[in-house]
C-alpha cells in the first residue's frame, strides 16, 4: 500500500485533520491512523499490525491506496469522460447583448442586437437534432438582459419543454438578469417556462449598489429590484442573490445582508452567493486596481459565507466545502455551448458577443475541428507541472481557462491561474471540522 498523492494533513493545535481532494474525506487522525502512514513513508507498513477497522476506513476515504494506483491517470480518465459526455447539453443562449445597465466591472459592448426567428428555429432544431441521445437539457438565459427580450425566452422555452417531454428528458433552465424588469405578469410567465431559479445580483446596500450597476435612465435600481424578488418568491420562484465582490463594496456586506434580511419577505428561501471581481476581457481591464487578489480574497470569503449563515439565508451547509471538479467549468466540455444573438457560438461566457471568439454560427454553420473550439476542449492542466503535481488538482483543474489565455494573449505568465482554495483550505477545513464535530 502506499500514501495517495491528494493528502492533505494539517495539525491545529493538538488535533490533527486529514482532507483528500480526490474523495474530499475529511477526518481527525488519531494516533493509530498516524502510525499508519508513518509506516507507509518509512516503508515499514504491515497491514495486519493495525487495527484492521482503522485500516479499511484508510481505503474507504483514499487515503492510502495500492501500489499499482495511478491517480494522476484515474483523473486524467474522468476529465476525458466528463468533457466528452454526451447524456448532459447544457444551453447558455443571450437573446440580446443589449442591457438597460450599465455596470462599472461588465466585460460587454451592449451591442443592440436581438435575436431573430431564423436564429430561435435553428436553436430548436440544434437541440431537436442532439436531444435522444440526452438525459438532461440544462438552459442558462443570459446576456445582456435577458428579459429586454423576454418574448423570446418564453417562445424558446416553450419549445424546449415539448421536446424534453417528447423525449422524456430532464429539463433545468436558470435565469440570470439583473432583475429590474420582472413584472407580475412574468412571475407567471416564468414558472411555465419551467425557469427554476433567478439570479439577481445586488451589489450593495442601496448607496453601493446604485454606484455599481447603473440603470441607465438614472435612477435607483435598488429598490425595484428588492420588489421584484419579493414577487419572484410570492409567486413560488426561487432566487439567488449574487453580490460581487471587490474593494469597493466589500466592506459594506453586513450592512447589505441586514438590508435583505428586513426588506426580503422569505429571506430564509434566499441564497446568498458572492463572487470575485476580476477583468476577464479588456472591455473590464479599467477595473483592475479596483479589484482584491485572489490570496486577498480567499482571506476573506469564508467569512462573507459566514456572514450569509450568520443573517439566516438559505445554505447548505457543505456548500463551501471544497469538492471535485473533473472539469473547471463547462468551457472544456463539448456539450456545453453558449449562443449570442446573431446566433454566433461560443465556449467561455466572458467572451460571448465578442466575435473574436466565436467558432461559428448556429445558422450559417460551425466547424468542430476548429482551433478556436478544440483549443477550449482540449485544454489540458497536466501538461502544466504547477497543477500536475500540485495536492489540490482534483478540486480546480486547472482553473478559469480564459484567466489563463488572456494572460497568455498580453504576453504575461500563461501558466494556469490557481483557485481561491489553494489560498483559504486550512481555514476551510478548520471550519467544517469544527461545525460538523458539533
Amino acid at each position: 500500500m502506499k500514501l495517495s498523492r491528494y493528502n492533505v494533513i494539517r495539525h491545529f493545535g493538538d488535533t490533527t485533520i486529514f482532507f483528500n481532494s480526490k474523495t474530499c474525506a475529511l477526518a481527525k487522525l488519531d494516533e493509530n491512523g498516524l502510525r499508519i502512514i508513518e509506516d507507509i513513508k518509512n516503508g515499514c507498513y504491515s497491514e495486519a499490525c493495525y487495527d484492521q477497522e482503522i485500516v479499511t476506513a484508510m481505503k474507504r476515504v483514499g487515503c492510502i491506496i495500492k501500489d499499482d494506483v495511478n491517480e494522476v491517470d484515474q483523473i486524467k480518465y474522468m476529465n476525458g469522460v466528463t468533457k466528452f459526455n454526451s447524456a448532459v447539453l447544457g444551453l447558455t443562449i443571450a437573446p440580446t447583448m443589449d442591457c438597460n445597465y450599465r455596470c462599472v466591472y461588465c466585460f460587454e459592448e451592449h451591442s443592440k442586437s436581438r435575436m431573430l426567428f431564423d436564429v430561435q428555429d435553428a436553436i430548436v432544431k440544434y437541440v431537436e437534432d442532439n436531444i435522444k441521445h440526452l438525459k438532461t437539457l440544462v438552459v442558462t438565459w443570459f446576456g445582456g438582459e435577458p428579459m429586454l427580450e423576454k418574448e423570446t425566452v418564453y417562445a424558446l422555452s416553450k419549445e424546449f419543454i415539448c421536446l424534453c417531454d417528447r423525449y422524456d428528458v430532464e429539463y433545468d433552465a436558470t435565469l440570470v438578469t439583473n432583475g429590474s424588469l420582472i413584472t407580475f405578469d412574468d412571475v407567471e410567465q416564468i414558472k411555465n417556462s419551467k425557469i427554476s431559479n433567478v439570479q439577481i445580483t445586488v451589489d450593495g446596500p442601496k448607496a453601493i449598489h446604485d454606484k455599481r450597476r447603473i440603470d441607465i435612465s438614472g435612477k435607483s435600481s435598488f429598490d425595484k429590484i428588492i420588489e421584484n424578488i419579493n414577487l419572484l418568491l410570492n409567486g413560488g420562484i426561487d432566487v439567488r442573490v449574487r453580490v460581487n465582490i471587490d474593494k469597493g463594496n466589500y466592506e459594506k456586506v453586513d450592512e447589505l445582508l441586514l438590508e435583505l434580511k428586513t426588506r426580503i419577505c422569505e429571506y430564509e428561501r434566499v441564497v446568498v452567493s458572492f463572487g470575485h471581481v476580476q477583468p476577464y476581457t479588456d472591455e473590464c481591464k479599467c477595473i483592475k486596481n479596483t479589484c482584491i487578489s485572489s490570496v486577498d480574497y480567499a482571506a476573506r470569503s469564508l467569512e462573507l459565507y459566514s456572514k450569509a449563515v450568520t443573517y439566516g439565508f438559505k445554505r447548505n451547509r457543505m456548500s463551501f466545502y471544497p469538492h471535485v471538479r473533473m472539469t473547471h467549468c463547462g468551457a472544456s466540455m463539448k456539450n456545453s455551448v453558449l449562443i449570442d444573438p446573431d446566433g454566433d457560438m461560443y465556449k467561455c461566457s466572458s467572451h460571448i458577443g465578442d466575435k473574436e471568439f466565436s467558432y461559428g454560427n448556429i445558422v450559417n454553420g460551425y466547424d468542430l475541428g476548429s482551433f478556436k473550439y478544440l483549443d477550449w476542449i482540449l485544454w489540458d492542466p497536466f501538461k502544466y507541472e504547477k497543477c500536475r503535481e500540485c495536492v489540490l488538482l482534483p478540486l480546480c483543474m486547472g482553473g478559469c481557462q480564459a484567466l489563463a489565455k488572456n494572460s497568455s494573449l498580453k504576453g504575461e505568465d500563461p501558466n494556469p491561474k490557481c483557485e481561491t482554495v489553494k489560498y483559504n483550505l486550512d481555514s476551510i477545513l478548520l471550519y467544517y471540522y469544527q461545525t460538523l464535530k458539533k
